[in-house]
């Protein structure tokens, strides 16, 4: 049974702890809407990097108080598209970097490819900064050839 969602959100506290919380939300969703396994397990990764990355870099753990990471799943005939949001600093977009992975592996260096690896994973990636107000991450995989 395929399941279509017109929209899911849910709020976590951004903290490490709740990363498992949010695979799993994730790998249900999108084994119910009839992603193949190997494609469940690529939006889950590239959702927990998304999201890995607020509870890294967009809060200031001294004065944001109440951190928070937004998760909105919207699922149709063609598509999942899923976007993650912040209440954080923001970043620039322009400035990822994009490494040369032979260089990178040769040097054994450790970390730096979240937004590699999700843009690798992913069908479609974009961005909406608002510094200071909020960030949004929106991913989406096809469901075609699943």
């Amino acid at each position: 049974m395929t399941a279509y969602y017109d929209e899911i959100i849910i709020k976590v506290p951004s903290g490490s702890a709740y990363l498992e919380l949010i695979r799993s939300f994730i790998s249900l969703l999108m084994k119910k809407a009839g992603f193949s396994e190997s494609k469940v397990d690529q939006i889950e990764l590239a959702v927990d990097e998304a999201c890995s990355n607020v509870v890294k870099y967009a809060y200031d753990i001294e004065k944001d108080k109440d951190r928070k990471i937004e998760i909105r799943v919207e699922v149709d005939r063609k598509k999942a598209t899923i976007t993650v949001r912040d209440h954080g600093k923001g970043f620039d977009p322009d400035t990822i970097y994009h490494p040369n992975m032979e260089e990178y592996l040769a040097k054994y260096k450790s970390g730096g490819l979240g937004i590699y690896i999700m843009q690798s994973l992913m069908d479609e990636i974009s961005y909406d900064v608002n510094p200071g107000r909020n960030t949004a991450v929106k991913m989406v995989k096809y469901l075609e050839n699943t």
